[in-house]
């Protein structure tokens, strides 16, 4: 993962325009974004990512977690793994901008919808 971060930042460091980047970032950054199984951070750089390149939360409406698995019977794991985030230009220009996390259909991640 450490070099999807280096990757991101070097596209960041291309342009300077406001920025907005949504995704299944396949990370959390704190144990409040996981229930169930092992809270587990890999130390993969994602909260030092978005730190260093100055982003803030799109913000949401929906599920507060975004992917759901089964391990065994009656045990789920839910994560927020799928996220909006942007620059603070980008947030300027669009306000009202937010993140609707859809419902899960034929999938294990909802579905995302960027709303100006």
């Amino acid at each position: 993962m450490m070099a999807l971060w280096s990757y991101l930042d070097a596209i960041r460091n291309c342009f300077n325009l406001p920025w907005l980047v949504a995704e299944d970032f396949n990370e959390i950054v704190t144990s409040s974004e996981k229930r169930g199984g092992r809270v587990n951070h890999s130390n993969s750089g994602f909260g030092n990512w978005i730190d260093r390149n100055g982003l803030v939360y799109l913000g949401f409406i929906g599920s507060k977690f975004t992917w759901m698995t089964k391990k065994g019977v009656h045990e789920e794991i839910w994560e927020r793994l799928d996220r909006a985030l942007c620059s603070m230009d980008w947030r300027l220009l669009f306000v009202e901008g937010f993140m609707r996390h859809l419902p899960r259909v034929l999938s294990d991640h909802c579905h995302i919808l960027i709303q100006l």
